[in-house]
Parts: C-alpha cells; structure tokens; sequence
C-alpha cells in the first residue's frame, strides 16, 4: 500500500459470488517517516481460516529543500532543493538501513551519494529499487589505505524511454545501505545524500495540432536545455472499441490482407480519459483469424519455421514480413467497467476503450517539416522547446524526442502526439 492512500475499507470476494466487508484503521499521525507498518488479519468461517490479508502502509521520506552538513560527501554542500541528508550514520557488519523515498512523477532523475567518514574505514554496499522491487542499481563505498575516497554514487532515471518504450516508476522507490562481512566485528560510519532532479518537461506525453506552433515547457533545476534531437516517429491509427465486462473481445487490425511491415497496438495515448471507467488487459503478443465463426490463434510458421508474425527484438514492434492474405485481429479481456463520475452510475455493463495501432516511420523527410528551437531562462529556473509544426499537416503521428541538458549531464526523451483537432 502507499501512505497517500486514504482508504480504510476492503472488500473480500468469496467463490460463491458473496460480498463483505470489513475496516482497517490507519493512524497516521502515529506513523513516522522511514518506517513500514503492516496490519495482519484472517478472515474465518465457523472458526475456520479462509484467508490472510495484509494492509501495509509505507511512510517513505519526503525528499524537500532544507539545509544539510554531509562533510565525508562534499563540504561545500549547504543546501539541497529536493533532498534528504544524513550524517554520522553507524552500521553494523552483515547489517542494512532501508530508505523508502517518494518520487513524484515530474522527477527526473534521482541521485544518491554514500561516503565513509574520514576517520573511519570499511565497505558499503549502495543498492536502489524501483516500486516494483527491479534493482537499478549498485555502487561499491571502500575506505581502505589502497582506497581513501570511499565514495558511492548513484544516477538514475524515473522515467526515460528507449526504443519507443516509455517506463515510468513514480512511487516508492527504496535505497538500502549494507555492511560487508569484510568489515569484521566494528561499526562503520558513513554520511548519506539523496536528492531528486527535475531537469525537463513535468509531462512526458504533449498532445500537438498538425499545422501549428506549441511550446513544451521544461524545468530547468538550473541547467540549460542543449540539444534536442528526434528518437523515432510513428504513424498512428486510433480505433473505438465496445467493451464488455468479464468478456474477451476481438477487433481487426486496421490492415489490408495483403499487409507488410511493422506495427503494434496499444492503449491510446491521446484518448486515455476513457481508461478511467474502463479495467482492461491487451492480449500479449497473440493475434487472431476467424475459422468457422470462432476466432483461434494465428500460428502459421514460415518456411524456416519461424512464426510469420515476429517480435523485432528490443523494441515493441511485430513485423510481418510477407502478406499473410488473411484477415488479423488483437483482442482484449475487460475486467471491469465502471460508470462516468459525471452522471454518478455505478458499474456499467458496457463501455468504450480506445486504442492506437502504432507503424514506425522511416521516412526522415517528415521530419524536415518540423522545426524545433530552445528558449532557455536560467535565471527564471525555466525553458521552453518551441515546436513549429506549420508545415507538418500529417495527422496521426507520435514522435519521440531526446531532451539534452547543458553542461551535457542529464537528458530525457518526450513523446508528441500530433492529432487531428476534433470538430
């Protein structure tokens, strides 16, 4: 669970189709930053357990501007704008200290520095996860005679996108420091410095207009913005679909039987206020055929063996390589619908989802019609990537861009969308 969670009820669900309910009290005036609580109960039947559930609460650290004094780190650091700062730390061999920290989703980057005091010597091992548990990362502190500057650090990205993938992992990230054995039976002291960065745009997603100028605003954190340059482009094709809930539903692709090239489908991106009453999955990479009025897998292999329907590694395309003459379509299971919080209904049999069948553009003189430019205020601690798209008329594209920093430290990668402007 996350502390911002207020609520305090839960719903268990029994095979037979019955409901009930129950309450889990929270104080968080009681809860200090830091710490994890987990509440335990069972739920019985006649004096029988049915099952175990657990409400676990995270308090993770605020990361904030305050003053610091973190002198094994850097002395000439007084002052963080988004950090947390601790000195004088003792740590036991084989032991570890668990940092929960909460990163907000216009972070950028997150960056932590571990140092053994001065005086002191040892290992410590710096390792950072990702709310869904992924390490990230893993730095080595030595203070030894052969090592004196028994430093670690830590620089890694919240969200960045490659190969036309966006993650994004705002939540409760955690940082552990750990003792080695090697350290003998001592404690070892060291300092501690996280802190966040904001260089960029606060959104990784800008709707555009074919034919117009917009401007994408970025934070600064007191860099300038260097070079921007383009990462990929894809043409775009959004189509409505009726969901059902509990159903698995089917919906062609857009394509001509005799189709050949790359694609892929995936929630719109432009049109994602629909997913807000609607809980659906994708199918994973499994396309269909109709057979006698019943859809079945398309399996077919070519003359190698090889599916004719094939992932292109590192990247989330599949390609078809040579026409298939048959008619294709993705599918999707609706867990569950819910009603428009405009009109107030509860669960709702059917609903609308929206979703993009996506084609990568290699056509680089598409590109040529945009323009862009950096307006750069440090002063103001703000920027802007003008976007001059006036002889851009190609509607339904996304376009991936690449965001410098300079001095060349940081950068992070933008995703446009350029639609059509509805009547």
């Amino acid at each position: 669970g996350n502390e911002s969670s207020k609520k305090t009820s839960s719903t268990v669900v029994f095979n037979n189709g019955r409901n009930t309910g129950f309450f889990s009290k929270r104080d968080f005036s009681k809860m200090h930053n830091g710490s994890t609580y987990i509440a335990q109960y069972q739920v019985l039947y006649n004096g029988v357990v049915m099952t175990n559930i657990l409400d676990v609460v995270h308090r993770p650290y605020i990361l904030k501007e305050r003053e610091v004094s973190v002198p094994n780190i850097d002395l000439s650091i007084e002052k963080v704008k988004n950090g947390l700062a601790k000195s004088g730390l003792e740590i036991e061999t084989s032991h570890y200290h668990r940092y929960p920290i909460a990163i907000t989703a216009d972070v950028t980057y997150v960056e932590v520095d571990v140092a053994i005091d001065q005086n002191d010597s040892g290992v410590l091992y710096a390792q950072l996860y990702t709310p869904d548990g992924k390490e990230v990362s893993f730095e080595v502190a030595i203070r030894t005679d052969l090592y004196p500057n028994a430093k670690a650090h830590i620089a890694v990205p919240v969200r960045n996108i490659k190969n036309a993938i966006e993650t994004n992992f705002p939540g409760i990230w955690e940082l552990t420091i750990s003792a080695g054995s090697s350290n003998g039976a001592k404690k070892t002291k060291y300092d501690l410095l996280i802190q966040t960065h904001h260089f960029g745009s606060p959104k990784r997603t800008h709707t555009l207009i074919p034919g117009d100028v917009s401007f994408i605003p970025m934070m600064l954190g007191g860099i300038e913005v260097g070079e921007v340059t383009p990462v990929s482009m894809e043409k775009v094709i959004t189509v409505e679909a009726a969901t059902k809930s509990g159903y698995t539903s089917f919906y062609p692709l857009p394509f001509a039987e005799d189709f050949v090239g790359a694609f892929n489908v995936e929630k719109s991106l432009s049109k994602n206020e629909a997913f807000k009453y609607t809980s659906l999955t994708l199918s994973d990479g499994k396309f269909y055929i109709k057979e006698n009025d019943k859809f079945v897998i398309y399996n077919e292999k070519n003359e190698e063996g090889e599916s004719r329907i094939k992932k292109i590694e590192k990247t989330k395309y599949f390609a078809i390589e040579k026409p298939i003459g048959k008619k294709l379509y993705f599918s999707f299971f609706t867990i569950r619908n819910f009603g428009d919080e405009k009109t107030g209904l509860g669960a709702k049999i059917e609903n609308k989802a929206y979703f993009d069948i996506n084609q990568p553009v290699q056509d680089i003189t598409l590109l040529d019609k945009i323009k862009i430019d950096v307006e750069n205020h440090p002063s103001l601690n703000i920027g802007a990537v003008k976007i001059d798209a006036r002889e851009f008329k190609e509607e339904n594209y996304n376009l991936v861009l690449n965001i410098g920093s300079e001095p060349a430290k940081y950068s992070h990668n933008i995703q446009l969308l350029f639609r059509k402007k509805e009547k």
